[in-house]
């Protein structure tokens, strides 16, 4: 009588396993919804009476643009967002800028502070 697997098939099985279990762990991760990149997009000083009147403002002209933003601060607040939704964001604070005169540093794709006329095209009067 035969016995229920051959001994070939030992092997064999453990190959398929290892195999199967190595492809789920290297192509599982690839199929997955991406973590943001998160750029700098701008900056102002870290202090209470800046936090509450431009950040609070920064965040809610976001947020009504479904733009996600997150902030680091240290001596001064930095205003990071996804990459793919930068340039808007960048566009929408400039905006503000202009209309509202919202105290904030725009910073470009380099991480350089641009002025809000570089970013609408257009002109600063002299």
């Amino acid at each position: 009588m035969l016995p229920i697997t051959p001994p070939i098939m030992n092997p064999l099985l453990r190959f398929a396993l290892f195999a199967s279990a190595f492809s789920l762990i290297t192509i599982a991760p690839a199929s997955r919804a991406t973590e943001p990149k998160w750029v700098p997009t701008a900056s102002w000083p870290n202090s209470p009476e800046a936090n509450k009147k431009q950040g609070q403002r920064t965040f809610t002209i976001l947020r009504e643009h479904n733009i996600q933003a997150v902030a680091v601060a240290t001596a001064g607040v930095t205003l990071n967002v996804d990459e793919t939704q930068a340039t808007e964001a960048r566009k929408l604070l400039a905006q503000a800028i202009v209309a509202e005169n919202l105290q904030i540093d725009l910073i470009d794709a380099q991480g350089k502070i641009i002025t809000p006329a570089a970013i609408l095209g257009t002109k600063n009067p002299k």
